[in-house]
């Protein structure tokens, strides 16, 4: 179940009462013991994770071979997509905190970095390490949630969370949500050891680091991304339709029998709403190349001009109602 704030979601904040997966599934690997908390894990260069990273893990069997790839993992087999943590109480306000840190990391991802692996989404998982789990002591899902979310704040990133259980031993997975184009900068609420309120936490190299300057204003560009986005279309918009009513324009004066002697008996003869349809072309050609009505601008004489008019008519129409499409996406 998700947590956070969605507009898709007409209940921000973490669901109360989340259901734990009890899930079973026999453990298929031995290894050295190691219970360090600071293990992190899973990448897709040098020796990655056995499993399939091409969708999402939210599926109860999925999840447990997410858990069983951590596993049999190396400690060397770290990503920006995937940690990992034993030892630690899910019932103290320090474990919170460290889930929030990672989730506001995965959270701040580039989109188009994050969804090269899992759809997005970003996993913290609570209970195994490379050759080792020792599982956790569970606690109310409520409880837990509560506290991750006075971390994240209620227009924190997406989020959710359940228990999977690994030959008898239980194992927390939290699943940040894919990082998205016009997503705000996500902050640390409040603070907790180490860290004050407002930190931006980012990932690299597989750790969850404060983030540089740099990270900063790729965040930035993120959030802005959807406003350029929608401001490039309507720009489109609005000079396809001055190009249409060019277009309309240079047919009326073409057809028009009183310009005859011009149109019909000029070759190389162009009107004014051609040369205008010119300067109007030259920004839309930057996304839309748009050769009808290039057509248009380029032929002298009604005969040929006519003849792009009926092709560049249908050209525009038919940008328009793309552009009007993608912004209802």
């Amino acid at each position: 179940m998700l947590s956070g704030r969605d507009q898709r979601q007409p209940e921000p904040g973490f669901p109360i009462g989340v259901p734990v997966l009890q899930l079973r599934a026999a453990r298929t690997a031995t290894g050295p013991a190691d219970n360090s908390a600071d293990h992190e894990g899973g990448r897709l260069g040098g020796v990655p994770l056995d499993v399939d990273t091409c969708c999402a893990f939210r599926s109860p069997q999925a999840l447990i071979a997410l858990v069983k790839a951590v596993l049999n993992a190396r400690e060397s087999d770290e990503s920006d997509w995937i940690e990992w943590k034993s030892g630690l109480d899910l019932a103290a306000k320090g474990t919170w905190g460290t889930i929030a840190r990672h989730v506001l990391g995965m959270a701040t991802r580039r989109p188009g970095d994050a969804a090269r692996c899992a759809e997005g989404c970003g996993y913290v998982i609570v209970g195994v390490a490379p050759g080792n789990c020792s599982g956790v002591a569970e606690v109310d899902p409520a409880e837990i949630g509560s506290g991750v979310q006075s971390y994240l704040g209620s227009d924190g990133p997406r989020w959710g969370m359940q228990y999977v259980n690994l030959d008898e031993t239980p194992v927390l997975v939290t699943t940040a949500e894919p990082p998205r184009a016009g997503d705000r900068i996500f902050t640390l609420q409040k603070e907790f050891p180490g860290y004050r309120a407002g930190t931006v936490f980012v990932r690299k190299h597989g750790q969850t680091v404060q983030a540089d300057p740099g990270d900063v204003r790729a965040l930035e560009d993120r959030f802005a991304a959807v406003a350029a986005e929608v401001a490039s279309r309507t720009g489109l918009i609005r000079d396809l339709k001055e190009a249409g009513a060019l277009i309309e324009r240079i047919a009326t004066l073409a057809s028009d029998p009183a310009n005859e002697g011009i149109w019909w008996g000029k070759k190389n003869w162009r009107c004014e709403e051609q040369n205008i349809l010119a300067l109007v072309l030259t920004g839309v050609s930057v996304s839309l190349p748009m050769p009808s009505c290039q057509s248009v601008v380029g032929e002298s004489g009604a005969p040929a001009v006519l003849v792009a008019v009926r092709q560049a008519r249908e050209e525009v129409r038919a940008a328009l109602k793309d552009l009007v499409q993608d912004g209802q996406r």
